[in-house]
This record gives structure tokens, sequence and C-alpha cells, in this order.
């Protein structure tokens, strides 16, 4: 009989608690789950877990895809979203955070003059920044200064120009574009410009080789440097395809190699606008090794 009355007691009890873990976790949920594992990932990011630093602002964490800046500490304020800047087979796909192109994927392109928006993407040995006139692009290894006995750094100069150091590759007729993220693979991506709906220029970047494909479909592209031909720039090759042209800004000395598909013009190799004209719309710039 007391058998009985303590089963019939232990029996409420796990009815009480299961009761009561119901209650608990059988409210409403915000969160889409899906099954990952043993776990599972959610879709929503848990506003609990946000943290925040305050130094000259107040920056957000542990919140997801959103822009750093908040606008208050505590209570910590309501973060932005950061949406894809994604088209065609990049749409399709999953989209990684943390390659070396997310700021295009994520940010798609950076002002010129935006100190708001001054990331580069760095297709190792090149490095990049995608604007709304192009892309502007350096070489890694001539930028790197040391600066103690164990690291190396490169701070870009003039960082938010349009060009400095190195060139910049645009177009003649459009100049203020939108910048999306067109494809990836595990070694490369592809940027892709429009204006008022329209493609006007791909760029498909390499991850490890000193190589950038461009196609133009609009317009014709232009090759800016910081200067005309002086100490600063120079023309070291030309042929029927090829122009080999040479910078040297804030102490960075680059070597670039412009090549077209097919018999390709090159207008004005002597100033800081270089007109790039063939029938194809396709060029390879290659970063050359500096001696």
């Amino acid at each position: 009989m007391n058998n009985n009355k303590e089963k019939h007691k232990l029996h409420n009890i796990a009815f009480c608690i299961a009761a009561s873990l119901f209650v608990s976790f059988s409210g409403p949920s915000f969160a889409g789950l899906t099954q990952y594992g043993k776990g599972n990932i959610s879709d929503t990011i848990n506003p609990n877990g946000y943290k925040c630093t305050q130094d000259h602002g107040y920056w957000i964490g542990n919140a997801g895809v959103v822009s750093p800046g908040v606008s208050s500490y505590n209570p910590i304020g309501t973060p932005t979203p950061i949406y894809p800047h994604l088209v065609d087979a990049a749409a399709q796909k999953p989209t990684a955070t943390h390659r070396w192109w997310g700021s295009l994927s994520f940010y798609g392109e950076m002002k010129t003059g935006d100190n708001t928006k001054s990331a580069y993407i760095t297709p190792d040995p090149i490095t990049a920044r995608i604007s709304e006139k192009g892309v502007r692009m350096m070489g890694i290894p001539a930028g790197l200064k040391t600066t103690n006995e164990i690291s190396a750094t490169y701070t870009i100069p003039a960082p938010l120009n349009e060009v400095f150091d190195g060139i910049a590759i645009g177009n003649t007729a459009f100049s203020n574009m939108t910048a999306n993220l067109k494809d990836f693979s595990d070694g490369t991506a592809t940027a892709q410009w429009k204006q008022n709906g329209q493609v006007i220029m791909e760029a498909t970047f390499v991850h490890g080789a000193p190589y950038v494909y461009f196609n133009v479909y609009q317009g014709q592209l232009i090759l800016r440097t910081h200067s005309a031909n002086t100490n600063e720039k120079s023309i070291f090759y030309k042929s029927a395809d090829t122009l080999g042209i040479q910078t040297s800004v804030a102490g960075n000395r680059n070597n670039f190699l412009v090549t077209g598909e097919g018999n390709t013009t090159f207008n004005n190799p002597d100033s800081n606008a270089i007109t790039m004209i063939n029938t194809s719309g396709k060029f390879a710039v290659a970063l050359l090794p500096v001696a």
C-alpha cells in the first residue's frame, strides 16, 4: 500500500515538472530552427545575447550580420541588418560572411570619399576596393612595411580615393554604378557593376594569383593613375594588345600589365586616364613582380 502511495506521489511530481516545463517552453517563438547534426541552427539572433562596447561610439557584437554602430549602450541600440548584394549565380548559393570578398557581398560598392564604407577585398597578392566608379587595385607586397621585429602592415595611403598608389579601372560612360557579387568559387569572386538597371562591366578576381579578368559591355574601360607620366608613373611596355604601366606613389611601386583580347587600342598612354578599346570587350590585368 505504501509503495502504491509513493508511486502515485512520484507520478504527480513528474507530471508537475513536465507541466511546468511545457509552460516554460511552449510560449511564443520567433525563431525558425533547422536541425543540424545533434543540435540546431536558429534563423534569428537572441537579443539577450547582444554585446556592446563603448569606444568613441557604441559598437554591437554577437548580433549577426549587422552594421557595427548602434545608437546607445544601455539599453543596447537596435542593430541595422546588412543584406547581401548578390545577383545571378551568387544569389542561388549560401553566402559566407568571412571570405576575402566579404565586403563586396554584403556592402556592394564602396563610395569614393565615404569613410563609413572603406573596406578592401584581398585576392592576395592584389588588394582592391570596389567603388561606384570601378575598382582600385594595388599590390600587397609593395605596400607592406615592417613595423617591428615580428610584424608588417600595409597602411593604405588615401584609402578612400578612386586611385592613389596603383591603378584604377573604370568606365568612360558610367561613374555612379552599383556593385554586386555575381559568382564565387573556392578561389574566385566575380564583381558585377550596373547603372540604371543595365549591366556595365564585370571583373573576376583570383585569390593567390596576380590576375584580374574584365568584361565590359557598355562604354569603354579606362585605366586611371595618380599622375601622368612623371616619376610617379611610366610606361615600360607597349605592343598591339598589351600595355605595361609602372606606378610609384607614396613609396609603393607597382608594375601592371594590361592585355586585351585581340587588337587593342590604348588612347593617351602617357596620361593619367588611358582609354582601352577592342571589339571583344575582354581584358586581363596582371600584377608583375617588382625588382
